[in-house]
């Protein structure tokens, strides 16, 4: 019997056990669950994470301080246009050239074994000579044809002396001149010169200049 009475005493704690157990509110998973947290990924480059880009977003790039978009050296450029597609290359200095030529006559007169004559050059004008020719027929021998120029600020004439032919004619002879060259002659002109040996009568010499007139 006593043992009838721990059994049933048993039982009745166990039944209010459950009974108390069911009475109860119950609570959830979520409500014991930690806050969010940031999660961070620590794949390897040969472990990246694939990302898909849906659409086309709008990226905002916005500058963060200053940008720095200069060469780093000096790195090789390389043209590699053909003969059918050419780089297009044009002299800066071709539309301030101004073709520019004059002639002059140089008379040695009687007693003289030399005259000099002057090609103008406007102010503020440099003179690019490239071609000088001269002529004469005389029966007289001519010695030397030079031009003196002088450039700013050096305003001494230096002498530039030219070759000539000479053809001899049965009652004289022909001189001529004809050289490329490249002078410069600053205002107020290129000076032509030519001298003879001897100092009768009178002897002409045609000079001819050619070139260009560039701004100083």
């Amino acid at each position: 019997m006593k043992n009838k009475k721990h059994i049933t005493l048993s039982m009745g704690v166990i039944l209010l056990t459950v009974v108390i157990g069911v009475s109860l509110p119950q609570t959830g998973h979520s409500a014991l669950a930690a806050p969010d947290k940031d999660v961070r990924v620590i794949n390897t480059p040969t472990e990246a994470v694939p990302v898909n880009v849906i659409g086309t977003p709008t990226v905002n790039a916005s500058q963060q301080g200053v940008w720095n978009v200069g060469l780093v050296g000096t790195p090789p450029v390389r043209v590699t246009n053909g003969e059918t597609n050419p780089v297009v290359i044009r002299d800066a200095n071709y539309q301030a050239q101004q073709p520019y030529q004059a002639a002059v006559d140089l008379v040695i007169g009687p007693g003289q074994g030399g005259e000099n004559a002057e090609i103008p050059v406007a102010p503020g004008k440099l003179f690019v000579i490239e071609h000088v020719s001269a002529f004469s027929s005389t029966d007289q021998t001519l010695d030397t044809f030079a031009l003196l120029t002088h450039i700013a600020p050096d305003n001494t004439l230096r002498t530039h002396y030219l070759n000539n032919d000479r053809r001899q004619l049965t009652t004289g002879g022909i001189y001529t001149v004809s050289e490329s060259l490249k002078l410069y002659a600053d205002a107020p002109g290129v000076v032509v010169r030519a001298t003879r040996l001897g100092s009768t009568d009178s002897v002409t010499v045609r000079y001819t200049v050619s070139g260009y007139l560039i701004d100083k």
